[in-house]
């Protein structure tokens, strides 16, 4: 048998083209797209006990609460005072201990039926002009941080307590529940709510006075409303509004449009001068209206026509009798 040898170049030469077909008929696979995922933080040192419809909720009840308790507010200190709420973290409750000052203003809550005590903290730039302006200042106190005097914390309980009437209210529609002041303290270090390490939920509540703000905290540990977050979702909150205010909602209601101010004006009368006579006028000129002697006069209330009466005096000062009530098809026509 012949036998061919096969040389150093040749091998060389075959493997080369064994390579190259071997190259062509491997496919490389189609190119993926670049899937873009969104990455959130998250700290396991730290785990989030509320989720994100529970925190929704919170916020809308304390958004109901703002403005239930601004409104008693501005009638305590007959000035505008608003409330909204800036935020609702949840945080552990050393850190919220560390971002607040000392002394501070910090009101012990027991909430009623649930186990567990809630806070109430009030920032110094926005209480002590509270303070100042229930004592017949002008409310423009810029007092540094300082423990309060016993007057002082009976004025800051008498408005804890009021506003846990609307904390209750705004809260009804989840759970009936009774907010109680237990003590006022000036030192964080004293208020032991949780465990440092434990999560709180904080609502921050911007609130302004005048040329002044600060903020109200609110905190809540997570163990003082575990029982009831199963509750905290909108579909309960919607579904409790739908069914309409309570008898005690409608006169607490009631008793606070009640309490509020209007202003009432009596109207003379009424007449057409010129620019020119009216620069004339003069001390003990007589200016003739349109309106007789035995006329009823016209009552205004906040700027709307609700009354006639007639004139007369009532222990040495000018009144008006009402005579009638206008009504709303008198004042179409």
């Amino acid at each position: 048998m012949n036998e061919e040898t096969i040389t150093p170049e040749e091998l060389e030469q075959l493997l080369a083209a064994v390579g190259e077909e071997s190259f062509e008929q491997v496919q490389t696979p189609p190119e993926q797209p670049e899937r873009k995922h969104k990455i959130k933080l998250y700290d396991f040192k730290r785990p989030d006990r509320f989720n994100r419809e529970q925190i929704r909720t919170i916020y809308m009840l304390h958004e109901t609460f703002c403005r239930l308790w601004s409104g008693r507010l501005s009638n305590w200190l007959r000035t505008i005072v608003s409330m909204s709420v800036l935020s609702v973290d949840q945080v552990t409750y050393s850190e919220f201990l560390e971002s607040i000052p000392s002394p501070s203003i910090l009101a012990i809550l027991a909430v009623e039926p649930l186990e567990g005590r809630a806070l109430m903290e009030f920032s110094p730039s926005i209480a002590f002009p509270i303070i100042d302006r229930l004592l017949g200042g002008s409310g423009e106190s810029q007092i540094q941080p300082r423990e309060l005097t016993d007057i002082e914390e009976r004025i800051i309980s008498n408005i804890v307590d009021e506003s846990l009437v609307f904390l209750r209210e705004a809260w009804e529609a989840m759970v009936e529940l009774e907010p109680e002041l237990m003590r006022l303290e000036a030192n964080p270090l004293f208020v032991q709510l949780v465990p440092p390490n434990d999560m709180v939920l904080v609502i921050a509540m911007e609130t302004r006075l005048q040329a002044f703000s600060g903020l109200i905290n609110l905190v809540y540990p997570y163990v003082l409303l575990e029982p009831i977050l199963d509750k905290l979702t909108a579909q309960t909150l919607y579904s409790s509004q739908s069914a309409g205010a309570s008898p005690e909602v409608k006169k607490l209601i009631s008793e606070t449009v009640r309490r509020a101010p209007v202003d009432v004006s009596v109207r003379v009368g009424r007449c057409e001068l010129t620019f020119g006579e009216i620069m004339q006028l003069e001390e003990g000129d007589v200016v003739r209206l349109d309106s007789q002697v035995d006329d009823d006069l016209d009552i205004f209330v906040g700027g709307r026509l609700k009354f006639k009466g007639r004139p007369g005096i009532y222990r040495g000062r000018m009144a008006c009798h009402i005579t009638r009530l206008v009504k709303d098809e008198e004042l179409e026509e």
